[in-house]
């Protein structure tokens, strides 16, 4: 207090004007007093949460807030686990513990917060609230749940739309020489491109191809019915796309007259595709695509980054010479993603060829034995570095493969469910084209049918957002439970928790408003399991599972297709039980894979 102001009360004032002003000036002081006095009651007495905001991988959700209950309500989320962060705004003075971000990655349904200040305490319960669980007038208690759920996102689409499904003739360049199978191929199934080889010496002597860099040293009988394969393919499709690239035989992939050193000479191997084009042209097929190498890390030919950009360099300028279509080069095609750091092919190339000139296409060869986390770091780390650079990403052999040996052939579902999330680990980062390295003619099998309905179902679609009750996560949360070694004992069940997992779903969506939804509840058979000690059990039932569909209404029936160790190889067709525009249920058997079906509007 102003010390004339005190000595002025103390004496009883010099006149009543003076007294006057005192008692002004003790009002205004007093009422400063209370006012900030107040104030500071708001800051600290009353603590609470002013905000709150999760995140998943590619969406923030803000939270609803009820001060009178002291709830949260975290809206859309099914799953904890999905919440990567979490933002949040007290009132200024107070505290929460625990503090929200330590519960990434355990979040539970109903987590509780205490919000303090030195006079006050609230304790927040912050819940993952479903559409599911709520009444009509926004009461969630009480009410029975379904705990086994599906929400389907037609509005929120990610990765890319899937616009080619190439047929893989470097696996048996024969295969369409039968106008049956190009016919089925190209005309009913509608495939839109064929990757084809380009031959060495061969293995053993078996399509030796080029015996030197000219057309005259080509060997015709070593193509004769390769085109021919290819002439029939483009019967049915005028617009073929043509992949031409190296085949890959180990030690004789690149001829001997062309080796030089530990590498080969850049001017030969020119030549030699060169006339490699100029043959296929007179033989009425045009390369759109050009593969460099394949698989370096067996093909022998040890074309490094440097090596690469000389040979693609030369061979644009001859194929100008020579007036030849100009193809689209893709590289690496390695067998397996090395990720995009520094002393790999890609990090080099993209170094000493920065305007990307000698590559426009990024090729993964990503098998089921890769659906590792490891081997899923890498691939999207060199997909992210290529699309960085507005490349088209080609995964060129996820490599479904018709095994029937010791690893694959006693549980083909449980192999089948690895290839189809080997595709999903692709989609999920997006892809442009897919081909199986034996895209199946006929359809003989478990496998060949499954192949079958899964591309079909993948291209020309788009991937959009479908969240199960157990998440989205294909791939366990723990690396260290990860090894790339894929045979003996590392396909132990303890060893390898993607097969533990419930369940696996993806859809994908057309422009027509078609989806189609993979629903995959597979674990190791029982021959699998005892061998292993598993004592998880075969699964889990879930009867009259619910799918939702978001931001828009089903359109007709439900269709669905489902897979079993006691169902024939193509499956068990039926109608989904439709409850409502936008929920249908179906039951998902123990081991079980299925497909649905349905149009939206």
């Amino acid at each position: 207090m102003n010390k004339k102001l005190v000595r002025s009360i103390c004496n009883g004032g010099a006149d009543d004007n003076n007294d006057i002003r005192v008692m002004k000036y003790i009002f205004l002081y007093l009422l400063l007093i209370l006012t900030s006095c107040s104030n500071n009651e708001d800051m600290t007495e009353d603590g609470r949460f002013l905000s709150f905001a999760v995140r998943t991988v590619n969406k923030t959700f803000d939270c609803e807030i009820d001060n009178e209950t002291n709830r949260i309500y975290i809206p859309e989320i099914t799953d904890g686990k999905l919440i990567t962060s979490v933002e949040y705004k007290l009132t200024p003075g107070a505290e929460v513990e625990p503090k929200p971000e330590s519960r990434i990655g355990v979040w539970s349904k109903t987590e509780k917060f205490r919000v303090y200040t030195g006079t006050s305490e609230r304790v927040y319960e912050v819940i993952i609230k479903t559409e599911e669980e709520e009444t009509e007038d926004g009461d969630d208690e009480g009410q029975e749940v379904n705990p086994f759920y599906a929400n389907i996102y037609l509005g929120e689409k990610y990765g890319r739309y899937i616009k080619h499904l190439f047929f893989d003739l470097k696996y048996s360049q024969v295969s369409l020489n039968d106008e049956s199978n190009a016919k089925q191929q190209f005309g009913v199934d509608m495939l839109d491109g064929v990757r084809i080889p380009i031959h060495g010496n061969g293995a053993n002597g078996e399509y030796t191809g080029h015996n030197g860099p000219g057309m005259d040293d080509i060997k015709a009988d070593d193509y004769k019915k390769l085109i021919s394969s290819v002439k029939n393919a483009l019967k049915y499709n005028p617009d073929l796309m043509v992949f031409a690239g190296k085949k890959l035989s180990g030690e004789t992939s690149f001829p001997d007259w062309m080796k030089e050193g530990n590498s080969i000479n850049a001017d030969k191997y020119v030549e030699m595709l060169i006339s490699y084009l100029k043959y296929m042209k007179a033989n009425g097929i045009t390369v759109h695509v050009l593969g460099i190498d394949n698989e370096p890390e067996y093909s022998r030919g040890n074309i490094d980054a440097a090596k690469y950009i000389e040979i693609v360099e030369k061979l644009k300028k001859r194929i100008t010479d020579e007036g030849l279509y100009v193809p689209r080069f893709i590289a690496p095609e390695r067998f397996s993603p090395q990720g995009f750091t520094p002393n790999t092919f890609m990090y080099k190339l993209f170094e000493l060829d920065e305007d990307c000139s000698t590559m426009d296409i990024y090729g993964t060869h990503y098998y089921p034995r890769h659906h590792t986390y490891k081997a899923n770091q890498k691939l999207i780390s060199d997909v992210t570095a290529a699309m960085n650079r507005n490349m088209e990403i080609w995964a060129t052999e996820p490599h479904w493969g018709s095994h029937q040996n010791e690893e694959f052939g006693r549980d083909m579902l449980g192999h089948s469910k690895m290839a189809m999330c080997t595709l999903f680990d692709h989609t999920d980062i997006g892809v442009d084209n897919i081909m199986w390295w034996d895209y199946p003619n006929k359809i003989t099998n478990l496998r060949a049918s499954l192949i079958r309905e899964l591309s079909l179902a993948v291209h020309n679609s788009q991937p959009i957002k479908v969240v199960d009750h157990d998440g989205e996560a294909i791939l366990h949360d723990n690396p260290a439970d990860y090894t790339t070694n894929w045979k003996g004992t590392n396909w132990a069940v303890n060893n390898d928790p993607v097969f533990n997992e419930n369940l696996h779903t993806r859809a994908f969506i057309r422009n027509d408003g078609e989806v189609n939804l993979f629903v995959i509840n597979v674990k190791y058979n029982d021959e699998i399991r005892n061998e292993f000690n598993d004592n998880n059990g075969p699964g889990k039932l879930f009867n009259d599972y619910v799918f939702n569909v978001k931001d828009g209404i089903i359109d007709g029936e439900v269709k669905y297709t489902q897979w079993t160790d006691d169902s024939e190889f193509t499956g068990i067709h039926s109608i989904a039980n439709k409850t409502s525009d936008n929920e249908f249920t179906i039951d998902i058997p123990i081991r079980s894979i299925t497909k649905i079906t349905f149009r939206t509007k």
